[in-house]
């Protein structure tokens, strides 16, 4: 809500990825927008080469990339240039994406999404396009059952919206599980994203959890015909949201985010910044996550 220089952001972005790796983070995931009042990345490929050149072990993901506003050959030479930079360092996470404005801008018809990111992902898995430019650590980001079956059908590893409950969660690997197609590289992973903060002071807990409802608040927006006739539906929306965010002590987080791994989601993927929260308050967050959070996390799984 409070805008700043374009390349602040990246300088912000690159400054983030050398603490992330420093504290011991596995993955910065990146995501794509366009047209966006926040500095949401419009082109992932440049941005995630000036990270991996500015890191020397951090993986990079696109969570996600949307699929119908490319072409799969610019997909797949995108990812073998990233490859060739820094090897095994980048994570292709793709999606169908849901902004009307973004679709008017590309000139996309919204109905066509499903079928252009079928489309694109199968020449991406084709022979052919793998034996120009490599194989491809391929992600697919979803909330539904038809992602899901995306995701198997083409032996992707799946990413799930924060959306998702942990009792879905569990029913959807089976799934997902049931159905996959082995294929060559990494053995595929089943993610679950998540809005989450931690802090041993109750009152930085409540402020991060007010920045992220008025976060949810405006993004609810886009889901509505009309947000100012539907205010209290968009209210509703983003309160849900937020409740389904992980925040409180290290005990508390750990707890919540543990639920996520019984269920069986093997990479947990944590939102921590949100409208208005960076400087001291961020990183006394992932310092925390670092120091207390993680290793008991992977003790549990």
């Amino acid at each position: 809500m409070r805008p700043i220089p374009r390349p602040k952001v990246y300088e912000e972005a690159v400054a983030e990825a050398r603490v992330v790796e420093q504290l011991g983070f596995d993955t910065l995931w990146m995501g794509e927008h366009h047209l966006s009042y926040d500095g949401y990345c419009p082109s992932l490929f440049p941005a995630a080469a000036g990270l991996l050149s500015a890191t020397s072990s951090l993986r990079i993901a696109s969570g996600v990339m949307v699929v119908p506003f490319h072409t799969a050959a610019r997909i797949a030479e995108g990812t073998a240039a990233l490859a060739s930079l820094a090897p095994n360092r980048f994570r292709l996470g793709v999606g169908i994406g849901y902004r009307a404005v973004e679709f008017a801008a590309a000139r996309v018809r919204p109905a066509d999404r499903v079928r252009l990111t079928e489309e694109r992902v199968a020449q991406l898995d084709s022979a052919a396009l793998r034996e120009r430019t490599g194989p491809v650590d391929l992600w697919v980001g979803t909330g539904v059952p038809d992602g899901i079956a995306r995701a198997a059908r083409f032996g992707a590893s799946v990413l799930l919206m924060p959306t998702v409950t942990s009792r879905n969660l569990s029913t959807m690997r089976d799934t997902w599980a049931e159905n996959l197609k082995r294929r060559a590289g990494p053995p595929p992973r089943f993610g679950a994203m998540r809005e989450c903060w931690v802090d041993t002071d109750p009152a930085m807990v409540r402020w991060a959890r007010g920045r992220l409802l008025e976060m949810w608040r405006h993004y609810s927006n886009f889901w509505l015909d009309d947000p100012v006739a539907q205010r209290a539906h968009r209210d509703s929306l983003a309160e849900q949201m937020t409740r389904q965010a992980i925040f409180g002590s290290p005990g508390e987080v750990v707890d919540r985010l543990g639920r996520l791994i019984d269920a069986g989601a093997d990479t947990l993927a944590l939102r921590v910044r949100f409208d208005g929260v960076t400087g001291n308050a961020l990183r006394r967050c992932l310092d925390l996550l670092a120091d207390e959070v993680l290793p008991q996390l992977g003790r549990r799984a």
